[in-house]
């Protein structure tokens, strides 16, 4: 039998078992996951859901529905993901993410840096992160703020490490949230070009920043705003200088 221009929850009324050869073809529109994985059940045919523009439900749901050879959905559903996920479902996710160029909506939380680092949807995706305190590296933090159109919520990492201007790409991004108590490492070894972006560096968090300047003049040095708190390795090129700019 054949059953055509129906929405999901309307055909979700067959009482068919698995082994019937039902042809579903659905209407456009949205539907559940839960719905699509009960009509899945129902036929031995391919549900056709490629009208259906936009699936919602848990994430074990929607990959189901999407990971199943029993539905054929569209190419560019957008999916919306309920409930609160952690790093064990970033797999999942992923997969989701690569069957579709629609948007997906998802909210992660209770994972490191490191975990949410493994995300591979796009910048598009409004994927909603809370990271778990720790340390990372700004590479890590950019990296995951390309998975996602919304602020990555990096208030709890306590330390950022890296090169400056990955550092100061990853404070200074309207996609990261970081907090004013991180330590700060810098790992490359600066010149007087990087003073400027030090500075803010050490203006913005209240813990020790770690730092090299070398290959400066004593009156490029004293520009340096950072805390006597602060691990700054200063390298002064040759010249004269007066005692004031060196105390």
């Amino acid at each position: 039998a054949t059953l055509s221009g129906v929405n999901s929850t309307q055909a979700d009324s067959l009482s068919t078992a698995g082994t019937d050869a039902i042809t579903i073809n659905l209407s456009g529109g949205s539907s559940t996951a839960a719905l699509l994985n009960s009509l899945d059940g129902k036929t031995s045919v391919s549900v056709n859901a490629s009208a259906i523009s936009a699936i919602s439900g848990t994430l074990s749901d929607v990959s189901s529905s999407v990971s199943s050879a029993g539905i054929t959905n569209s190419a560019s559903f957008e999916a919306s993901i309920t409930g609160s996920n952690d790093e064990n479902g970033i797999s999942a996710l992923n997969a989701v993410a690569a069957s579709t160029t629609g948007t997906i909506t998802a909210s992660f939380s209770n994972l490191t840096a490191s975990q949410a680092d493994a995300l591979t949807t796009a910048a598009t995706d409004a994927i909603t992160l809370t990271l778990e305190a720790g340390a990372t590296t700004a590479t890590v933090l950019n990296n995951i703020d390309a998975t996602t159109n919304v602020a990555v919520g990096a208030s709890a990492i306590t330390g950022i490490t890296g090169d400056l201007a990955d550092i100061h790409t990853a404070r200074t991004s309207a996609g990261i949230t970081t907090d004013t108590d991180y330590s700060a490492t810098v790992s490359d070894t600066l010149d007087e070009n990087g003073i400027a972006n030090l500075n803010a560096l050490a203006a913005e968090t209240a813990v020790v920043v770690t730092a090299s300047v070398s290959n400066l003049t004593a009156a490029q040095a004293d520009d340096l705003s950072t805390a006597s708190t602060d691990a700054i390795t200063v390298t002064l090129e040759a010249g004269a200088t007066t005692a004031d700019i060196l105390n």
